[in-house]
């Protein structure tokens, strides 16, 4: 008699079994036996001549243990060694595609993407970069559709720094793919000789068409006045007064495959001031 001896390889989400045919009695068939709950279930049945079986797709990061029972037309039967393995997965999925950053109010920045379209997807994790820092983990988002869109809504200190914003997709083997980097406008102003002066750092992620100028008027924002997409500062004297607050905001905006796009910047304030005298009175005797 010669037993078999068991050889358990793994590839791409792949058990790859064979073993040395069995010798004493005449084999009838061959049960692929794994272990589970503590005990060997038959998963597959092979005729006497084949002494291999390639199973996919297996569960990748999980330990399986085989081993192979022959049997006869009499019921006599051996086992082969165990063998223990793990499927692999060396395929990255399928990125999320951000779509648009934008700060929507003070404190609140919108994050909107659209995921993969892989099945195998585990979770998003948005991460935010500030003032050219490491990123680090916002939210996560757990995978419910292949391709579906998404919006978030992250808290967080808008006033400060720039921030960006990347998405990590994750499968379910635990690989991961960053999609690009959108950084939101951030915005600067400073009061002027009956002006204030605005600059603010250029929207990343896309190319933008034009920048519109902000100023909250009454009650609602209203647009003051609009540069090219490769402008990043303005001046605003349009009916300002010295010792007034003015609130401002910056939209940037674009087009891409036929939808428009805008983003909105954080809020700054500015108060103009006058330190031109009057002229002096014209006192005749």
């Amino acid at each position: 008699h010669q037993t078999m001896d068991l050889t358990f390889k793994v590839g791409q989400l792949l058990h790859d079994l064979s073993w040395t045919g069995y010798e004493g009695f005449a084999v009838d068939n061959y049960f692929v036996q794994r272990l589970k709950g503590g005990q060997f279930m038959n998963t597959d049945t092979l005729p006497a001549g084949d002494t291999s079986i390639q199973k996919s797709p297996q569960p990748c990061n999980s330990a399986f243990t085989y081993r192979i029972k022959a049997v006869d037309s009499l019921g006599n039967f051996s086992y082969s060694d165990t063998a223990k393995n793990e499927a692999l997965d060396t395929i990255n999925p399928n990125r999320a595609q951000l779509r648009n950053v934008s700060i929507v109010k003070d404190g609140i920045v919108e994050v909107t993407f659209k995921g993969a379209d892989s099945l195998d997807i585990f979770a998003y994790d948005i991460k935010r970069q500030r003032a050219g820092g490491n990123f680090q983990l916002t939210k996560r988002v757990l995978f419910d559709s292949a391709g579906g869109t998404f919006t978030i809504q992250d808290t967080t200190a808008t006033r400060q720094d720039q921030l960006c914003y990347t998405i990590l997709t994750q499968d379910s083997c635990l690989n991961t793919v960053s999609s690009d980097t959108f950084c939101a406008v951030q915005l600067s102003a400073e009061g002027g000789q009956l002006q204030n002066q605005l600059n603010w750092t250029a929207f990343e992620g896309r190319q933008v068409d034009s920048y519109q100028v902000q100023r909250f008027i009454n009650g609602t924002w209203q647009s003051v006045g609009s540069v090219s997409g490769s402008d990043t500062s303005f001046i605003d004297s349009s009916n300002t007064r010295c010792n007034t607050s003015y609130d401002y905001r910056i939209q940037a905006s674009w087009q891409e495959q036929g939808q428009s796009f805008r983003s909105l910047s954080d809020t700054a304030s500015a108060v103009p001031f006058d330190t031109v005298n009057p002229e002096a009175p014209d006192v005749r005797a």
